[in-house]
């Protein structure tokens, strides 16, 4: 299994768990896997309608250093 495969696994698996604004980005990225690869976290989080903050909280939520 490959690494994005494993975040994407983790998100699905913690989806319930997360507050409003996580939901938001997990279903982004859970939706576009390819096209958030080559955002900044700041366009994940203007076109996931939250918080640079938000974006890293949720990082953090499912297991990653930060969004890279």
């Amino acid at each position: 299994m490959n690494h994005s495969q494993s975040v994407l696994d983790c998100i699905t698996v913690l989806y319930d768990q997360l507050f409003d604004a996580e939901k938001k980005i997990a279903k982004f990225i859970l939706n576009n896997p390819k096209k958030v690869v080559d955002m900044t976290v700041s366009e994940l989080a203007e076109i996931s309608d939250v918080s640079i903050a938000s974006v890293s909280r949720f990082c953090r939520k499912v297991g990653l250093k930060g969004f890279a």
